[in-house]
């Protein structure tokens, strides 16, 4: 692990019918290991109001947390409901080969 802070890694803007969603997913090192922290940072604009929400440690795993934001993308979540809808990603069952 060479870098030390954090940064976006990914950033996605998400047309919804009464405004938009901007989701960005960050990275950054996980200060007792020698891993990386994966959240999510949400700011949905409806009618010219912002609403942001932040989720931290959603994965710590890179592929697994870019799944999670493409499927919160798919969904058209908003900030609004980031928790319950990761929250219901997670609690989805997992099929292994």
């Amino acid at each position: 692990m060479k870098r030390t802070n954090g940064c976006v890694i990914l950033t996605k803007s998400v047309r919804l019918t009464d405004g938009e969603s901007l989701f960005r997913l960050i990275e950054t090192a996980d200060a007792f290991s020698e891993g990386w922290v994966y959240s999510l940072f949400v700011t949905t604009t409806e009618n010219g109001t912002p609403q942001e929400e932040f989720l931290y440690d959603v994965s710590r795993s890179r592929r697994d947390a870019v799944d999670i934001l493409r499927r919160l993308c798919t969904d058209g979540v908003k900030a609004s409901s980031l928790h319950s809808a990761v929250s219901r990603l997670l609690s989805e069952p997992v099929i292994l080969p």
